[in-house]
């Protein structure tokens, strides 16, 4: 629907984009301390049996859809961050304020027990090998394009054998709010998004 957090949205770059809105979710939302929902897309899945008691478990990033050695991730975004930044409690957080996310990353999985990353752990997880992310993505009013690489976590690597086997799994994240998964950040945030693919080694234009 075009009023939900995530929806179409015409005059891309190229014909249609995605609009990722941080939304209020009513007083039922207030009642489960979930206030905002924030816009969001991601490669994965969702578990909506345990969205209510256990959110961030119930978001399920990644699936083996690894092509190679991926080198960038690229795009196109604009954004404009909400006026007023709260919490989960939907207490005003005059000093903070809100800013987008994009990112990607590769991690590494059981071929034969394929076990996603989820909320808690997207970022933090030890079986990550390599990631890119925007580290500050401002506030573009136009359509800006963004080339970030892969790059290696500290003591990882990225292994043939392994991506032979199917050993790997990357997943691509954009959110209107950086700390929406904690269900904080400011109502009216907005990022645009378009063409956003992954750059294998070896792949040409």
């Amino acid at each position: 629907p075009p009023d939900s957090p995530p929806a179409p949205a015409p005059r891309g770059v190229q014909g249609n984009c995605i609009k990722l809105v941080t939304r209020r979710t009513g007083s039922f939302g207030d009642i489960v301390k979930m206030p905002i929902a924030a816009g969001n897309i991601f490669i994965g899945s969702f578990d909506a049996s345990i969205a209510m008691k256990k959110p961030r478990e119930a978001t399920h990033f990644g699936l083996q859809l690894v092509g190679g050695k991926p080198l960038a991730l690229e795009g196109y975004y604009k954004y404009t961050a909400g006026e007023t930044f709260t919490d989960k409690n939907k207490q005003v957080c005059p000093e903070r304020h809100d800013t987008a996310d994009i990112y990607a990353v590769l991690y590494e999985v059981d071929p034969a027990d394929f076990q996603a990353l989820n909320g808690d752990d997207v970022l933090s997880s030890p079986r990550i090998v390599m990631m890119a992310r925007i580290d500050k993505p401002g506030e573009p009013t136009e359509w800006t394009h963004f080339s970030e690489p892969f790059r290696l976590m500290p003591g990882k690597e990225f292994d043939e054998e392994r991506l032979r086997n199917d050993g790997y799994a990357i997943a691509v994240v954009a959110t209107s709010s950086r700390q929406g998964a904690y269900f904080e950040g400011a109502i009216g945030s907005t990022l645009y998004v378009d063409e956003l693919r992954v750059v294998w080694e070896g792949t040409t234009e």
